[in-house]
Parts: structure tokens; sequence; C-alpha cells
């Protein structure tokens, strides 16, 4: 459970890096991590 909380910090930690609005967390439907990348899906 650790890892999912660290990889969804790095997340988000990337959207404010990049001057990017956080989505609300109702927008967020799934957290995938594929080959190492992670992606955020929202409605």
């Amino acid at each position: 459970m650790r890892a999912a909380h660290d990889m969804l910090e790095s997340v988000l930690a990337a959207y404010i890096d990049c001057g990017m609005e956080l989505p609300a967390p109702m927008d967020l439907i799934t957290l995938t991590v594929d080959a190492g990348f992670t992606s955020l899906y929202s409605s």
C-alpha cells in the first residue's frame, strides 16, 4: 500500500511541477503502472 501512496504522490507532484491544475478527487478513475510509467486517468 505504501508503494501506491508514493506513486500517487509522484503523479500529483508532476502536475504541480508542470503548473497544471490538480484533478479533483471525484474526477480520478484509475491509476495504472505499465513498464515503469504511471498513468492517471480521469473522467
